[in-house]
Formats: structure tokens, C-alpha cells, sequence
């Protein structure tokens, strides 16, 4: 008793050489969430024992998880907690929760603190701000109705009209969090890419453009809708700074200002892209939406989640702009984990 003073349940975890880590294993029962993690521990050395802690789903589609957590030291008769400071996001299911370390320390227990329990500050704050290409502090997360039922080409689709290799944007910093894999450039060095597209029929269609740009200022590019063996309708579409989590997204509009629409008598059209001079946007993909379909909601952004380290907090309830969607638990205990 006096080496393990008041241990929780089964005792403390030992960890050394000869056993150097402990596994629990943690159900979550609420939608992805965030958490914090707390130890109950004794580390009676004269210096600091760094543990790694690693979270692994049975679940695949879910991402495994690893921290170092810092055990300062206690002293020899009394326990001490640790909170750690990184937020973890953990989907609904199973995890194994892995501490290892192979210094000696004694464990007694952890926590999993939901968000609810270490920021209930947030229930009065109003989240207000989207969030950017790699948006890692909490934001909302914009999206827009699906159009890939519709004929839509991307941006590795794109040709030049002189021949040479088209230019794709290669920053992954960007690509990857937007989980686009590919962005035509329009730039001083590609002011004018070339989409060929097969249309399911002949018939009136608008076309929708997904982009994203840095230039912040608004840019006018100009469209090109030619039918085969058939005359041109010129069109632009107006675009704006867009360093966001999703493409934004505006439709080719006529001179007056209203939705450009091409009547095409034939289904294999070509729509050219042109840009002015110092433009600088990436394009996504073009879409053509028959005209009795097309909406004005198809380039309204809606909020579609809570983001934290790119990662939506799901919520079951809808999602209003100004909110931030918490989940407490129902019992306390679902969140405590003893070791042995």
C-alpha cells in the first residue's frame, strides 16, 4: 500500500524494461468527438519519463493516433496527474489504447475527457470563421451540393490549345487537405486550358466552375462553349480569393449577368478556359447541369461540419453557422480506464 498509495481499482501499471507497455481498450459510443487524455501516475525518478500513447481503431476506416505524453516526476509517497495538451479526434467503435515506455513509472489509471468537461466556454462562444486549406484550430467546414451526377471533367482532363504538357498545380500542401488530386493552373505561363466533354444529350445546359485561388482580388475569366461543327457562346465566370477546405464554386454567367446557358445541338462540346493577364486560380473540375435541373443552391456553400485538425465533429442534430456541436456523455464512467 505505501508503494502503491491509493491505486484506483486493480492497482498500478508498472512499466519498465521487462514491461515496457499496457494496453486498454476504450469504446466510444458518440459520433467522432474530440478528447483529452488524463493520468493518475507516480513517477518517483529525478527526471522527466516520456511515454508514446497511441490510439488504434479496430475500425479501419478510422486514422491510428500517436502522442508523447511527459510524466514530470512525484516524488515517493504521492500520485500526480498529467492532462495532455493535443485534442484527439475519435470516431464511434473500438480503440486499443497503447502506453509505452520503457523507463521506469507507475501508472494507476487514465481518462478520456471530452471536450464538453475542458471547454465549456465554447457552449456561449460562436464559431464564425470557415475554415482555410489547413484549418487545424476549430472552423467550419463549407461544402455544396453534389454535382457528380452530372457530366463533370477534372482538372487532369484539361488540354492546352497549343499542345504542350498541360500545368497541374503540385503543392501538396493544398492538394492534400482539399483531397483533390488534381488542379489545372490558369496562370502568366497557362492562360487558356481546353476541357472536351460528352454531354448524355443534346439540350440547353449551364455550367458550373470549382476553383480556388490566392490572388485576392476579383478575376474575370472568360468561357468558350463550342459545340461540334457548331458556333460559340462566350460566357465568364467572375472569381474570387478562395484559400478554403473545399473548391469554391460559381456558374458561367452571360454579359448581362445571368446564367450563360449553350443550346447544343450535339452532345461532344469543347469549353475553353481563358484567363487575363497575372491571373492566378487552379481549377477543379467544370460541370454541365441541364438547364431544367440547374438551381441556384448548387453554388450556395453550406456548413456541413465542425473541423478540427481537419477532421469533422459529427453532429446528430442539424447544423446551424453560428454553433458548435458538443457531446456529453451519458455516463462518466465510460470514460475511465484502470490499469492493469
Amino acid at each position: 500500500m505505501n508503494d502503491f498509495p491509493d491505486f484506483s481499482w486493480r492497482g498500478y501499471a508498472i512499466f519498465s524494461r521487462i514491461q515496457p507497455e499496457v494496453r486498454v481498450v476504450a469504446t466510444i459510443d458518440k459520433p467522432s468527438s474530440l478528447f483529452k487524455l488524463i493520468f493518475r501516475y507516480m513517477n518517483r525518478n529525478l527526471q522527466t519519463v516520456n511515454a508514446e500513447v497511441t490510439l488504434s481503431p479496430v475500425d479501419p476506416s478510422s486514422e491510428e493516433q500517436s502522442i508523447t505524453v511527459s510524466f514530470p516526476p512525484t516524488g515517493s509517497t504521492q500520485p500526480d496527474f498529467v492532462t495532455t495538451d493535443t485534442q484527439l479526434v475519435l470516431d464511434k467503435g473500438k480503440w486499443i489504447i497503447s502506453v509505452a515506455t520503457d523507463s521506469d513509472l507507475d501508472v494507476d489509471y487514465l481518462v478520456l475527457l471530452p471536450q464538453v468537461y475542458y471547454s465549456g466556454s465554447n457552449l456561449q462562444d460562436r464559431l464564425r470563421n470557415p475554415c482555410m486549406v489547413n484549418s487545424k484550430q476549430e472552423c467550419l467546414h463549407y461544402t455544396y451540393l453534389d454535382l457528380s451526377k452530372f457530366n463533370q471533367l477534372d482538372g487532369a482532363a484539361a488540354t492546352r490549345p497549343d499542345g504542350e504538357e498541360v500545368l497541374l498545380e503540385t503543392n501538396r500542401d493544398i492538394l492534400i487537405p482539399l483531397k483533390f488530386p488534381d488542379l489545372v493552373l490558369l496562370e502568366n505561363d497557362q492562360r487558356e486550358v481546353v476541357f472536351n466533354m460528352s454531354l448524355e444529350s443534346p439540350g440547353k445546359y449551364v455550367f458550373v466552375v470549382g476553383y480556388m485561388s490566392s490572388l485576392n482580388v476579383k478575376q474575370t475569366l472568360t468561357v468558350n462553349m463550342t459545340p461540334e461543327g457548331g458556333n460559340t457562346t462566350v460566357g465568364k465566370v467572375i472569381i474570387y480569393e478562395c484559400e478554403y477546405s473545399s473548391l469554391c464554386r460559381q456558374v458561367v454567367i452571360d454579359m448581362d449577368n445571368g446564367e450563360q446557358v449553350l443550346d447544343t445541338p450535339t452532345a461532344n462540346i469543347t469549353v475553353s478556359i481563358i484567363a487575363g493577364e497575372d491571373a492566378i486560380a487552379s481549377i477543379g473540375y467544370i460541370s454541365a447541369i441541364p438547364q431544367e435541373k440547374w438551381k441556384d443552391e448548387m453554388i450556395k456553400a453550406q456548413v456541413m461540419c465542425v473541423r478540427s485538425d481537419e477532421q469533422c465533429v459529427e453532429s446528430s442534430y442539424p447544423l446551424i453557422a453560428d454553433s458548435v456541436v458538443m457531446n456529453a456523455p451519458s455516463n462518466t464512467n465510460d470514460f475511465f480506464f484502470a490499469f492493469p
